[in-house]
């Protein structure tokens, strides 16, 4: 579908656009400044963190902006993947500080309201785990379903302080895995830039052939070679 590819194409490339466009119009050097005024020791601690930073987002801009459309959406899956299980983490969190403030500490079966939140909890995580095991798919599903564990242990009447345990291990868990993947991984973003420069290479030679190209027509245009 060549429309649907073009018009991915283009969307995908808008955030580094705008991100460039921000970074072209901030100051950064003014911006150093007023934290200087306000605050000597910060400017010093943080003065060359936010030039990094500054030359940082123009580099990964770029970076994103020629990146291979295949490789581009590799990246904004991933990139959807972990917001969405740190998303799952955060709920599941959220759920155990509700119950604990509840007080409620039986069968969630034998109370409405306990059922209620369990439910609800319960929905969000496993549209978690499905959108994740869809982006990352063939990966086995069980590899992002990490944050369900203390859900699964309040149904085995596990007490709630156990539960943020349970939930720290998850987040450590989760945390093993993506820090296995990237090393898994290391040299993934030296063939990306490989990708990103054979892509500005097509580019000049494009360019470089369309331009010979209208010199040639010029040229005959003109009668022929000039004396």
């Amino acid at each position: 579908m060549p429309f649907v590819e073009t018009l991915a194409n283009v969307a995908l490339r808008v955030p580094s656009v705008m991100l460039l466009d921000l970074l072209y119009k901030w100051d950064v050097g003014h911006f150093a400044e007023q934290i200087r005024a306000r605050n000597e020791e910060m400017h010093i601690k943080y003065k060359y963190v936010l030039w990094n930073a500054y030359y940082l987002g123009h580099l990964l801009s770029v970076f994103v902006l020629v990146l291979p459309l295949q490789h581009l959406v590799k990246v904004y899956l991933y990139l959807l993947t972990a917001s969405l299980l740190y998303l799952g983490h955060q709920t599941c969190r959220s759920y155990i500080l509700k119950e604990l403030e509840s007080g409620y500490d039986g069968a969630v079966y034998f109370d409405l309201v306990a059922l209620q939140h369990f439910v609800s909890a319960l929905t969000a995580q496993l549209l978690v785990l499905s959108l994740s095991s869809f982006f990352m798919r063939p990966k086995p599903f069980w590899l992002f379903s990490a944050h369900l564990v203390p859900l699964l242990a309040r149904l085995f009447l596990v007490p709630l302080t156990a539960l943020l345990i349970l939930n720290k291990l998850a987040i450590i868990f989760t945390s093993l895995e993506v820090l296995y993947f990237l090393l898994c991984n290391m040299f993934v973003p030296y063939n990306l830039a490989k990708s990103a420069y054979r892509e500005i290479v097509q580019v000049e030679l494009f360019q470089t052939s369309f331009k010979l190209k209208l010199d040639c027509s010029a040229m005959f245009s003109g009668g022929g070679v000039p004396q």
